[in-house]
């Protein structure tokens, strides 16, 4: 994964820019190509991309600053230029190509946008389960390009965690606007969010916990006990999911009532995780037989839906 975030947001946003920079057009519709075809990469990547892995969140900002100089500066010269392309075979399909690649690159823009959207389903209002710090979404969002989570809600192997289908994966900036120095470090205290307190987010009463299991090394990950240690609460009509907690950090029981902001455990990194992070969703209550089969709910924190490369404060 860190290969692919270094090629598809550094070295190919930064390679377009240089083409944007050097690459003199022959006509003022080439410019135009050029420089919505810049965007539009820009704009999937924007949207699509895990800003703080290994670049910071502020990354695309200043992709897209460096992207509106060099089209006010680049459109001087095309402006001197013919408006149409000369009828040279290999200038017409070099125009050709790029609209090609002008059209997919704004589809996969607008079909990530359109995972902005809050889902028709009705939300329920959680109180946000961190404090002391700026927190980071990962994944959240109605489909897939920005929530991997989606790919439970119809792959019918999955059926057993439906439930986790509109849920929300949380890490910490650091004062660089990453998650943590370094690729992929090893020791779990690098980890900005590792350790940090979770609250209960609703009122209501614990029906299930987890607090045994191990917490792992980057990349390894527990296929077997996904949620890894964890408390499930039910809160009037919803359950909802607190996963991925530190061995034995979690202080509440099956059966004890809970109250908003009541300490429930730490974030670890148990279960089947990459990295540390708090994930957490909420649902129908699901079977006896599979508690986290139940429909899945959007979740709001006051009135946000937090959605990939969101940023809150608490």
């Amino acid at each position: 994964m860190d290969s692919s975030i270094l090629i598809t947001q550094g070295l190919i946003p930064f390679s377009l820019l240089l083409w944007q920079a050097y690459s003199r057009s022959q006509s003022l519709l080439g410019w135009l190509l050029k420089t919505l075809m810049v965007a539009g990469y820009l704009g999937a990547v924007t949207l699509i991309g895990l800003w703080a892995v290994l670049l910071p969140w502020w990354t695309p900002y200043f992709y897209w600053a460096v992207w509106g100089v060099l089209a006010i500066l680049t459109l001087l010269d095309a402006r001197r230029q013919s408006r149409w392309p000369k009828r040279n075979a290999w200038i017409l399909s070099r125009v050709f190509g790029c609209g090609l690649l002008t059209g997919l690159f704004w589809a996969v823009t607008l079909q990530a946008a359109l995972g902005y959207r809050l889902p028709a389903a009705a939300p329920i209002s959680l109180t946000f389960p961190l404090k002391n710090g700026t927190y980071y979404v990962a994944n959240g969002g109605s489909n897939l390009l920005v929530n991997a989570h989606l790919e439970t809600l119809a792959a019918a192997k999955a059926r057993d965690y439906r439930g986790q289908s509109y849920g929300i994966d949380l890490t910490k900036l650091n004062p660089f606007g990453v998650r943590s120095p370094g690729i992929l470090p090893k020791d779990l205290i690098n980890y900005e969010i590792y350790g940090q307190a979770v609250y209960a987010p609703c009122g209501g009463s614990v029906i299930a916990t987890a607090n045994d299991l191990p917490d792992l090394i980057p990349p390894q990950a527990d296929s077997v006990h996904r949620e890894g240690n964890h408390v499930l609460l039910r809160c009037e009509t919803a359950d909802v999911l607190l996963a991925h907690l530190q061995q034995s950090s979690v202080k509440v029981a099956p059966g004890q009532p809970v109250t908003v902001g009541q300490p429930l455990g730490n974030v670890g990194n148990s279960g089947s995780t990459s990295e540390p992070h708090l994930h957490i969703h909420a649902q129908r209550p699901g079977s006896a037989a599979a508690p986290l089969d139940g429909d899945p709910l959007p979740i709001l924190f006051g009135d946000r839906y937090l959605v990939r490369n969101a940023r809150m404060t608490a």
